[in-house]
């Protein structure tokens, strides 16, 4: 006589199934490289749910074809996304829009500062915290622009051209572009230890948006 099957109502009466493996229960193949793969829940009293999950290979299912199961479905996997690996050449790209992007934002500051004639206090003056809640809102990133310059030409996309003094005695440094030939003008800042580690973490969360893992020393 056959064994009578379970007869369960899912809505009142939930089966716990247990996690995917992580191998074929037939050839043990890693089932973590599959986009998906059938899986099967079988009467099994020798559980305490009463059911044994059982998890196949494409390949092994095709030549098992089990039909005494009691639910079936095709486990879809989800990939864990590894960090995209990228050439120089386009991690410079990444970074060079970065810095084309704050830079940018500092010209319109620059022309806003001037139609307004606001009396700004000297970066180099303010502190820690003033000066993270000015980059977050755009209000200065001339430190950003400093170290991200010094990035891109140890990077090699740009180089040193010269050093000039403006009317009031800053040094400012005129960097040009390989690829472009156009001058890239950065005043010479010296950021403090706290600031340069924003402007990495800044700079980090932009790669990371980009899906880029990469440690900047």
């Amino acid at each position: 006589m056959s064994k009578k099957s379970k007869q369960i109502d899912l809505k009142t009466e939930p089966i716990k199934i247990e996690k995917s493996s992580n191998y074929c229960l037939n050839c043990n193949k890693l089932l973590t490289d599959e986009e998906h793969h059938p899986s099967i829940l079988k009467e099994e009293d020798s559980k305490e749910t009463g059911f044994e999950r059982k998890d196949y290979c494409n390949d092994c299912w095709q030549k098992i074809q089990d039909k005494n199961y009691y639910l079936f479905w095709i486990k879809k996997r989800i990939k864990i996304r590894k960090d995209k690996k990228i050439s120089k050449k386009e991690r410079n790209k990444i970074i060079l829009s970065y810095f084309n992007h704050l830079l940018s934002k500092n010209e319109e500051l620059n022309q806003k500062r001037e139609l307004e004639a606001l009396n700004i206090q000297n970066v180099d003056e303010v502190n820690i915290q003033s000066y993270q809640e000015s980059a977050a809102q755009s209000i200065d990133y001339r430190y950003h622009l400093y170290f991200i310059a010094h990035l891109l030409m140890k990077y090699g996309v740009f180089k040193w051209k010269k050093d000039i003094r403006d009317e009031e005695g800053n040094v400012i440094i005129i960097f040009e572009n390989r690829y472009t030939d156009e001058e890239v003008i950065i005043e010479e800042m010296q950021p403090p230890v706290e600031i340069i580690k924003i402007i990495k973490e800044d700079l980090q969360a932009y790669l990371k948006d980009n899906q880029i893992e990469l440690e900047i020393i």
